[in-house]
Protein backbone atom coordinates (compact mmCIF):
# COMPACT_ATOMS: atom_id res chain seq x y z
CA UNK A 1 0.00 0.00 0.00
CA UNK A 2 1.26 3.30 -0.81
CA UNK A 3 -0.20 6.00 0.82
CA UNK A 4 0.27 10.11 0.19
CA UNK A 5 -0.32 12.66 3.31
CA UNK A 6 -0.89 15.55 1.44
CA UNK A 7 -1.71 19.12 3.21
CA UNK A 8 -0.42 22.74 2.98
CA UNK A 9 2.88 23.93 4.48
CA UNK A 10 3.04 24.20 7.67
CA UNK A 11 0.22 21.55 8.12
CA UNK A 12 2.15 19.35 10.18
CA UNK A 13 2.80 16.11 7.69
CA UNK A 14 6.02 15.61 8.96
CA UNK A 15 4.81 16.17 12.72
CA UNK A 16 3.19 13.40 11.99
CA UNK A 17 4.82 10.99 9.49
CA UNK A 18 8.17 11.33 12.42
CA UNK A 19 6.27 9.03 14.37
CA UNK A 20 5.09 6.20 12.09
CA UNK A 21 6.78 2.68 12.92
CA UNK A 22 4.45 0.70 11.42
CA UNK A 23 4.89 0.95 7.75
CA UNK A 24 7.98 2.56 5.68
CA UNK A 25 7.92 6.49 5.64
CA UNK A 26 9.69 8.31 2.99
CA UNK A 27 10.13 12.41 2.69
CA UNK A 28 9.36 13.59 -0.69
CA UNK A 29 10.04 17.00 -0.24
CA UNK A 30 13.21 16.48 1.26
CA UNK A 31 14.12 13.35 -1.61
CA UNK A 32 13.26 15.85 -4.43
CA UNK A 33 15.64 18.86 -2.92
CA UNK A 34 18.45 16.06 -2.10
CA UNK A 35 18.80 15.05 -5.77
CA UNK A 36 17.50 18.67 -7.13
CA UNK A 37 19.09 21.24 -5.11
CA UNK A 38 18.36 24.00 -7.54
CA UNK A 39 14.05 23.10 -7.60
CA UNK A 40 13.49 26.50 -6.70
CA UNK A 41 14.65 28.40 -9.28
CA UNK A 42 13.24 26.06 -11.98
CA UNK A 43 10.77 26.45 -14.71
CA UNK A 44 6.94 25.30 -13.70
CA UNK A 45 7.10 22.65 -16.73
CA UNK A 46 10.87 21.61 -14.72
CA UNK A 47 9.63 21.42 -11.79
CA UNK A 48 6.71 19.01 -13.27
CA UNK A 49 8.93 16.80 -14.70
CA UNK A 50 11.03 16.29 -11.17
CA UNK A 51 7.70 15.49 -9.27
CA UNK A 52 7.02 13.23 -12.31
CA UNK A 53 9.93 11.01 -12.56
CA UNK A 54 10.29 10.84 -9.13
CA UNK A 55 7.02 9.23 -8.44
CA UNK A 56 7.80 6.81 -11.37
CA UNK A 57 10.84 5.83 -9.64
CA UNK A 58 8.72 5.18 -5.93
CA UNK A 59 6.43 2.63 -8.10
CA UNK A 60 9.20 0.51 -7.35
CA UNK A 61 8.11 0.38 -3.82
CA UNK A 62 4.96 -1.29 -2.46
CA UNK A 63 4.32 -0.19 0.93
CA UNK A 64 4.87 3.66 2.22
CA UNK A 65 3.74 6.51 3.30
CA UNK A 66 5.17 10.10 1.80
CA UNK A 67 3.99 13.77 1.94
CA UNK A 68 3.32 15.61 -1.06
CA UNK A 69 0.99 18.98 -1.83
CA UNK A 70 -1.18 19.18 -4.74
CA UNK A 71 -0.63 23.13 -5.74
CA UNK A 72 1.86 26.05 -4.32
CA UNK A 73 -0.70 29.01 -4.20
CA UNK A 74 -2.07 29.28 -7.89
CA UNK A 75 1.15 26.73 -8.61
CA UNK A 76 -0.27 23.05 -9.01
CA UNK A 77 2.15 20.22 -8.19
CA UNK A 78 0.03 17.17 -8.28
CA UNK A 79 1.13 15.22 -11.40
CA UNK A 80 -0.97 12.10 -13.41
CA UNK A 81 2.38 10.34 -12.09
CA UNK A 82 1.01 11.01 -8.61
CA UNK A 83 -1.94 10.05 -8.63
CA UNK A 84 -0.84 6.54 -10.14
CA UNK A 85 1.76 6.21 -7.72
CA UNK A 86 -0.79 6.29 -4.45
CA UNK A 87 -3.51 4.08 -3.47
CA UNK A 88 -5.01 6.44 -0.66
CA UNK A 89 -4.95 10.09 -0.20
CA UNK A 90 -5.28 11.36 3.03
CA UNK A 91 -5.21 15.37 3.64
CA UNK A 92 -4.17 17.45 7.16
CA UNK A 93 -6.75 19.54 7.51
CA UNK A 94 -5.50 23.11 9.29
CA UNK A 95 -7.79 26.09 10.43
CA UNK A 96 -6.07 28.71 7.94
CA UNK A 97 -5.86 30.67 10.93
CA UNK A 98 -3.42 28.56 12.96
CA UNK A 99 -1.93 27.65 9.29
CA UNK A 100 -1.00 31.68 9.26
CA UNK A 101 1.02 31.89 12.50
CA UNK A 102 3.09 29.15 11.77
CA UNK A 103 4.27 30.48 8.58
CA UNK A 104 4.84 33.89 9.99
CA UNK A 105 7.31 32.05 12.50
CA UNK A 106 8.87 30.32 9.65
CA UNK A 107 11.27 31.61 7.06
CA UNK A 108 10.87 29.01 4.21
CA UNK A 109 7.05 29.82 4.15
CA UNK A 110 6.85 33.72 4.82
CA UNK A 111 6.15 33.70 1.10
CA UNK A 112 2.79 32.03 0.88
CA UNK A 113 1.54 34.35 3.62
CA UNK A 114 0.55 36.45 0.49
CA UNK A 115 -2.46 33.89 -1.00
CA UNK A 116 -6.00 33.50 0.56
CA UNK A 117 -5.15 30.33 2.79
CA UNK A 118 -8.82 28.92 2.83
CA UNK A 119 -8.96 29.05 -0.19
CA UNK A 120 -5.97 27.32 -1.36
CA UNK A 121 -6.96 24.63 1.04
CA UNK A 122 -10.26 24.15 -0.17
CA UNK A 123 -8.95 23.81 -3.72
CA UNK A 124 -6.76 21.26 -3.03
CA UNK A 125 -9.62 19.20 -0.90
CA UNK A 126 -12.22 19.41 -3.45
CA UNK A 127 -9.84 18.74 -6.49
CA UNK A 128 -8.36 15.59 -4.97
CA UNK A 129 -11.28 13.98 -3.61
CA UNK A 130 -12.74 14.98 -7.29
CA UNK A 131 -9.92 12.91 -8.51
CA UNK A 132 -10.13 10.04 -6.01
CA UNK A 133 -13.53 9.86 -7.00
CA UNK A 134 -12.99 9.43 -10.58
CA UNK A 135 -10.10 7.42 -10.18
CA UNK A 136 -12.05 5.04 -7.11
CA UNK A 137 -9.15 5.62 -4.86
CA UNK A 138 -9.70 6.38 -1.09
CA UNK A 139 -9.49 10.25 0.13
CA UNK A 140 -9.94 11.10 4.07
CA UNK A 141 -9.29 14.38 5.75
CA UNK A 142 -7.80 14.29 9.06
CA UNK A 143 -8.93 17.27 11.23
CA UNK A 144 -9.31 18.37 14.83
CA UNK A 145 -12.70 19.68 16.03
CA UNK A 146 -11.37 20.68 18.98
CA UNK A 147 -11.40 23.87 19.85
CA UNK A 148 -8.10 24.60 18.12
CA UNK A 149 -9.12 22.90 15.50
CA UNK A 150 -5.38 20.56 15.18
CA UNK A 151 -5.58 16.71 14.62
CA UNK A 152 -4.46 14.82 17.69
CA UNK A 153 -1.37 13.00 16.38
CA UNK A 154 -2.31 9.91 18.60
CA UNK A 155 -5.71 9.33 16.88
CA UNK A 156 -4.39 10.34 13.41
CA UNK A 157 -1.80 7.69 14.07
CA UNK A 158 -4.06 5.05 15.13
CA UNK A 159 -6.48 5.72 12.22
CA UNK A 160 -3.47 5.63 9.45
CA UNK A 161 -2.88 2.30 10.73
CA UNK A 162 -6.23 1.18 10.46
CA UNK A 163 -5.69 2.03 7.03
CA UNK A 164 -2.33 0.06 6.46
CA UNK A 165 -4.54 -2.72 8.33
CA UNK A 166 -7.23 -2.83 5.46
CA UNK A 167 -9.83 0.12 6.58
CA UNK A 168 -11.36 1.20 3.08
CA UNK A 169 -14.46 3.31 2.08
CA UNK A 170 -13.66 2.59 -1.34
CA UNK A 171 -13.33 -1.82 -1.08
CA UNK A 172 -16.35 -1.67 1.45
CA UNK A 173 -18.32 -0.25 -1.44
CA UNK A 174 -17.32 -2.75 -3.76
CA UNK A 175 -17.94 -5.50 -1.49
CA UNK A 176 -21.25 -4.62 -0.86
CA UNK A 177 -22.17 -3.93 -4.36
CA UNK A 178 -20.72 -7.10 -5.18
CA UNK A 179 -22.72 -8.98 -2.31
CA UNK A 180 -25.90 -7.51 -3.33
CA UNK A 181 -25.78 -8.56 -6.67
CA UNK A 182 -28.53 -7.04 -8.58
CA UNK A 183 -28.99 -6.00 -11.67
CA UNK A 184 -31.09 -4.16 -14.42
CA UNK A 185 -33.53 -2.52 -11.28
CA UNK A 186 -34.72 0.62 -10.37
CA UNK A 187 -33.02 0.80 -6.43
CA UNK A 188 -34.18 3.96 -4.19
CA UNK A 189 -31.24 4.26 -1.82
CA UNK A 190 -32.18 6.37 1.42
CA UNK A 191 -29.93 8.09 4.14
CA UNK A 192 -31.43 7.00 7.54
CA UNK A 193 -31.05 10.08 10.17
CA UNK A 194 -33.22 12.98 9.09
CA UNK A 195 -34.23 11.24 5.67
CA UNK A 196 -35.83 7.97 6.04
CA UNK A 197 -37.21 9.54 9.54
CA UNK A 198 -37.44 12.62 10.23
CA UNK A 199 -35.14 12.92 13.37
CA UNK A 200 -31.48 12.59 14.24
CA UNK A 201 -31.47 9.21 15.87
CA UNK A 202 -28.88 9.35 17.81
CA UNK A 203 -29.61 12.42 19.22
CA UNK A 204 -33.05 11.39 20.18
CA UNK A 205 -32.12 8.31 21.84
CA UNK A 206 -28.54 9.22 23.55
CA UNK A 207 -28.76 13.31 23.18
CA UNK A 208 -25.59 12.64 21.43
CA UNK A 209 -24.20 16.41 20.24
CA UNK A 210 -20.50 15.97 18.75
CA UNK A 211 -18.19 18.47 16.82
CA UNK A 212 -16.85 15.88 14.71
CA UNK A 213 -18.42 16.73 11.70
CA UNK A 214 -17.94 20.61 12.40
CA UNK A 215 -15.67 21.37 9.25
CA UNK A 216 -18.55 19.81 6.86
CA UNK A 217 -16.24 16.81 5.63
CA UNK A 218 -17.62 14.03 6.31
CA UNK A 219 -14.94 11.74 5.14
CA UNK A 220 -14.19 8.19 6.42
CA UNK A 221 -12.07 9.73 9.17
CA UNK A 222 -14.67 11.67 10.90
CA UNK A 223 -17.15 8.44 10.30
CA UNK A 224 -14.39 6.35 11.92
CA UNK A 225 -14.12 8.73 15.12
CA UNK A 226 -18.27 8.57 15.13
CA UNK A 227 -18.40 4.94 15.53
CA UNK A 228 -15.59 5.23 18.16
CA UNK A 229 -18.09 7.30 20.17
CA UNK A 230 -21.12 5.32 19.70
CA UNK A 231 -18.91 3.09 21.74
CA UNK A 232 -20.65 4.48 25.29
CA UNK A 233 -24.07 4.65 24.09
CA UNK A 234 -26.59 2.63 26.36
CA UNK A 235 -28.42 0.60 23.65
CA UNK A 236 -31.24 -0.41 26.51
CA UNK A 237 -33.25 2.79 25.98
CA UNK A 238 -34.07 2.48 22.39
CA UNK A 239 -37.66 2.54 21.61
CA UNK A 240 -38.60 2.76 17.76
CA UNK A 241 -41.97 2.87 18.08
CA UNK A 242 -41.15 6.79 18.83
CA UNK A 243 -39.79 7.67 15.25
CA UNK A 244 -41.34 9.84 12.87
CA UNK A 245 -40.60 7.94 9.62
CA UNK A 246 -41.28 9.42 6.25
CA UNK A 247 -44.33 7.24 4.58
CA UNK A 248 -42.96 8.56 1.31
CA UNK A 249 -40.23 6.61 1.72
CA UNK A 250 -41.22 3.33 3.22
CA UNK A 251 -44.23 2.75 0.30
CA UNK A 252 -41.27 2.84 -2.32
CA UNK A 253 -40.01 -0.16 -3.45
CA UNK A 254 -36.52 -1.56 -3.85
CA UNK A 255 -35.31 0.48 -1.10
CA UNK A 256 -32.11 -0.01 0.39
CA UNK A 257 -31.32 2.21 3.42
CA UNK A 258 -27.19 3.61 3.66
CA UNK A 259 -26.22 5.08 7.11
CA UNK A 260 -23.00 6.10 9.03
CA UNK A 261 -25.65 6.42 12.27
CA UNK A 262 -25.70 4.01 15.43
CA UNK A 263 -25.87 0.71 14.16
CA UNK A 264 -28.66 -0.83 16.65
CA UNK A 265 -30.85 1.40 16.26
CA UNK A 266 -30.75 1.36 12.61
CA UNK A 267 -30.53 -2.80 12.41
CA UNK A 268 -34.63 -2.18 14.69
CA UNK A 269 -35.88 0.08 12.22
CA UNK A 270 -34.84 -2.61 9.68
CA UNK A 271 -36.06 -5.64 11.11
CA UNK A 272 -39.00 -4.13 11.79
CA UNK A 273 -39.56 -2.58 8.22
CA UNK A 274 -37.70 -5.53 6.35
CA UNK A 275 -35.86 -2.85 4.68
CA UNK A 276 -31.95 -4.05 3.53
CA UNK A 277 -29.83 -1.65 6.07
CA UNK A 278 -25.88 -0.74 4.50
CA UNK A 279 -24.23 0.16 7.82
CA UNK A 280 -21.20 0.94 9.58
CA UNK A 281 -18.19 2.92 10.43
CA UNK A 282 -16.82 2.95 6.56
CA UNK A 283 -19.97 4.60 5.58
CA UNK A 284 -18.95 8.36 4.68
CA UNK A 285 -20.16 10.89 2.22
CA UNK A 286 -17.57 9.26 -0.22
CA UNK A 287 -18.42 5.37 0.86
CA UNK A 288 -21.98 6.80 -0.66
CA UNK A 289 -20.46 7.72 -3.38
CA UNK A 290 -19.03 5.04 -4.74
CA UNK A 291 -21.50 2.16 -3.90
CA UNK A 292 -24.25 4.14 -5.89
CA UNK A 293 -21.42 4.56 -8.75
CA UNK A 294 -20.50 0.48 -8.53
CA UNK A 295 -24.77 0.08 -8.42
CA UNK A 296 -25.69 2.46 -11.17
CA UNK A 297 -22.90 0.32 -13.69
CA UNK A 298 -26.10 -2.42 -13.71
CA UNK A 299 -29.15 -0.27 -12.53
CA UNK A 300 -30.97 2.69 -12.57
CA UNK A 301 -30.29 4.62 -9.21
CA UNK A 302 -32.42 7.63 -7.26
CA UNK A 303 -31.13 8.56 -3.98
CA UNK A 304 -32.66 10.53 -1.55
CA UNK A 305 -31.20 12.27 1.49
CA UNK A 306 -31.00 15.85 3.29
CA UNK A 307 -26.90 16.92 4.24
CA UNK A 308 -23.28 16.71 3.11
CA UNK A 309 -23.23 13.61 4.35
CA UNK A 310 -25.35 12.74 1.50
CA UNK A 311 -24.88 15.33 -1.25
CA UNK A 312 -22.05 12.96 -3.44
CA UNK A 313 -24.80 10.06 -3.48
CA UNK A 314 -27.81 11.98 -4.35
CA UNK A 315 -25.58 13.99 -7.01
CA UNK A 316 -24.35 10.67 -8.76
CA UNK A 317 -27.77 8.91 -8.97
CA UNK A 318 -29.40 8.86 -12.01
CA UNK A 319 -32.23 10.87 -10.00
CA UNK A 320 -31.02 12.73 -6.24
CA UNK A 321 -33.65 14.77 -3.36
CA UNK A 322 -32.59 16.59 -1.06
CA UNK A 323 -35.18 17.22 1.91
CA UNK A 324 -35.59 20.36 3.68
CA UNK A 325 -35.90 20.11 7.48
CA UNK A 326 -39.06 21.39 9.38
CA UNK A 327 -38.65 25.13 8.68
CA UNK A 328 -38.38 24.38 4.58
CA UNK A 329 -34.71 24.81 4.61
CA UNK A 330 -31.87 22.96 2.99
CA UNK A 331 -29.40 21.64 5.66
CA UNK A 332 -26.58 24.52 6.25
CA UNK A 333 -23.60 21.79 5.55
CA UNK A 334 -25.38 22.16 1.86
CA UNK A 335 -24.89 25.80 1.83
CA UNK A 336 -22.06 25.83 -0.75
CA UNK A 337 -22.53 23.03 -2.87
CA UNK A 338 -23.95 23.09 -6.33
CA UNK A 339 -27.37 21.52 -6.18
CA UNK A 340 -28.37 21.57 -9.87
CA UNK A 341 -30.25 18.60 -10.96
CA UNK A 342 -31.36 17.82 -7.48
CA UNK A 343 -35.16 18.32 -6.79
CA UNK A 344 -35.48 19.60 -3.11
CA UNK A 345 -38.42 18.51 -1.61
CA UNK A 346 -40.16 18.84 1.80
CA UNK A 347 -42.61 16.86 3.64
Amino acid sequence: MRIGLYGLPCSGKNYLLDKIDFMNVKYGSRIMFENNPDFNIKSLDEKNAIRTNLAKMLKEYDNFIMDGHYCFGEEVAFTEADGNLYDVFIYLYVPSGILEERMKLSQKNQKYLKYDLDRWQSREINSLRKYCHMNNKDFYILDGPDSNGIINRELALEFIKDIYFGFSCVEFARRIVTELNIENKTIHLLDGDKTFCKEDTSRKFFNYKTNIFDNNFYSGFQSWRAHKDFERFNENIIDISKLNIRERLLNIDSKIIITSGYPKVWKSVCNKTKIPLIFGKEISADTKYFITKFLKEKNIIVAYGDSMVDYYMVKEAHKGYLFTNDEGNLSSSLRNMYLGGIEIVSD
